[in-house]
């Protein structure tokens, strides 16, 4: 097993380490549930925003989890990442959720014009309330148990 230790020792954070692989294993999930759906090998999901569970969410959850398991929830940085997870988390629901409303009214008014002169839109580019719910969950219980397993 590794610890804690040996990352600090490695000039790596054991907190963003946690992070980055709770995000990279949404994105892996959202590769095989779209293969899944699609029958075919949906790589793209790899790199695509939108859809169950929101990554960026469990991504910034994971992170200021890890940061509170490990400075403390009165520290000046779990303050730090706190906020910013804030303003992550409300643009995931506001903004691309906007942005999704959007998408999908011009996919409308667009679909009766010949396929090959219709402007290429993303299907998934917001994300729902719980979606959102989801990947806070999953950030937060990603920290909660890499420090029960002494990761953090």
């Amino acid at each position: 097993m590794v610890s804690s230790g040996f990352l600090m020792a490695a000039g790596v954070s054991a907190s963003l380490l946690v992070a980055v692989a709770v995000q990279l294993g949404c994105q892996v999930f959202k590769v095989f549930a779209g293969s899944a759906r699609s029958r075919s090998f949906a790589w793209r999901r790899l790199f695509a925003a939108g859809g169950m569970p929101s990554s960026h969410t469990a991504f910034v959850a994971a992170l200021s989890t890890a940061i509170a398991l490990r400075a403390g929830v009165a520290s000046d940085l779990f303050a730090i990442a706190c906020a910013f997870s804030m303003i992550i988390i409300y643009d995931t629901i506001r903004v691309r959720g906007a942005i999704q409303i959007n998408s999908d009214a011009l996919r409308e008014v667009v679909a009766p014009m010949p396929e090959e002169s219709r402007p290429v839109t993303s299907h998934d580019v917001g994300h729902s309330i719980p979606e959102v719910i989801v990947g806070l969950l999953i950030g937060a219980g990603a920290a909660a148990a890499a420090r029960s397993l002494h990761l953090l």
